[in-house]
């Protein structure tokens, strides 16, 4: 019978010799890699090859190969941020310049944390609640927005504001009721 001390030895060079092998794959894999990512970076610096004519006098376009390549991973990893729809798709478009997500009955959301001006106008109110804090903002159009469940405010009472201003922020989303003439009116309405 072998002894322990060979056992252990035999042992110990068959996990070096895996361990060996898992660590030369691994190098391989990854100077491929890094073979294949700087041959990518030089064929988007220079599109029309112009290094490899000026040198070997070899005529090569990567102009396709980049836009190919462009128009895959834009389809894979299609992050759009800022697509400005909603699970219900009601995307509400106020003057080009601000535009509210109608998250519905009377709740919205924006493309940042920060809760914005629809038309010129000036505050009328503010105070807070156990939801949030409130904004009453009268606008240049007539209509009198009230905002609710907002978690801080960056404006005081009769502060003129433009179209576009901050009113303050929320988190996830927030309240509006819209009125004119003291009847309550629809978004599309108070926008116009």
């Amino acid at each position: 019978m072998e002894s322990i001390e060979k056992i252990k030895r035999r042992i110990e060079r068959q996990y070096q010799k895996k361990k060996t092998t898992i660590w030369r794959t691994l190098s391989l894999l990854m100077m491929i890699f890094t073979m294949a990512m700087g041959f990518l970076i030089y064929a988007k610096k220079d599109e029309n090859g112009s290094f490899l004519k000026e040198h070997f006098n070899i005529e090569t376009s990567f102009v396709a190969m980049n836009e190919n390549i462009s128009s895959f991973l834009n389809s894979v990893f299609n992050f759009n941020i800022f697509n400005n729809q909603n699970a219900l798709g009601n995307e509400q478009t106020v003057n080009g310049s601000v535009a509210y997500i109608n998250e519905g009955e009377n709740y919205f959301s924006y493309e940042t944390n920060e809760v914005r001006m629809l038309k010129p106008g000036t505050i009328l109110f503010t105070s807070s609640d156990s939801e949030g804090q409130i904004v009453i903002a009268s606008l240049d159009n007539g209509v009198v927005a009230t905002y609710f469940m907002l978690q801080t405010i960056e404006v005081k009472v009769y502060d003129q504001l433009k179209e576009g201003d901050t009113l303050g922020t929320y988190n996830g989303k927030f309240k509006v009721l819209f009125s004119k003439e003291n009847h309550l009116i629809k978004y599309e309405e108070a926008v116009l």
